[in-house]
């Protein structure tokens, strides 16, 4: 799972901004779909969240899954994140409201994996190159 993205760290400590703060997105991708859409805790559940930008016309399913879809330079692709509880049509936008369950019991966590991008530096660069 992802629990969140380093923000600072010296020679033995990281200093980490958890899934769990409003200031968080995390691009994520619904595996049977392919459709692309943004997680954001919203929530006042530590093992839930909300999935926006997922359009209607996408089938989707409760207990299907939510991956990082890769499509920014700080997560790679395919790291199962969560899966589907409920979902509502939006209301005239267009896209899903999805409520998904994190697979990891962010209350428990005591030891993760840091994932280094060793293509981090290239991707921003592009990035700054397009605007």
């Amino acid at each position: 799972g992802v629990i969140g993205i380093v923000s600072i760290t010296s020679e033995n400590f990281s200093k980490v901004t958890s899934v769990l703060n409003q200031n968080s997105t995390i691009s994520v991708i619904h595996i049977k779909s392919e459709q692309n859409g943004s997680l954001k805790w919203n929530t006042n559940n530590y093992m839930t969240a909300m999935i926006n930008d997922i359009p209607n016309h996408a089938n989707i399913q409760i207990g299907d899954t939510i991956q990082t879809s890769g499509y920014s330079s700080i997560f790679p692709e395919g790291i199962n994140i969560a899966k589907i509880i409920s979902y509502t049509k939006g209301n005239g936008d267009g896209y899903f409201d999805i409520n998904i369950k994190f697979l990891n019991d962010m209350n428990t966590v005591k030891n993760v994996y840091i994932i280094n991008s060793l293509i981090k530096e290239e991707v921003e660069k592009l990035e700054k190159k397009e605007e």
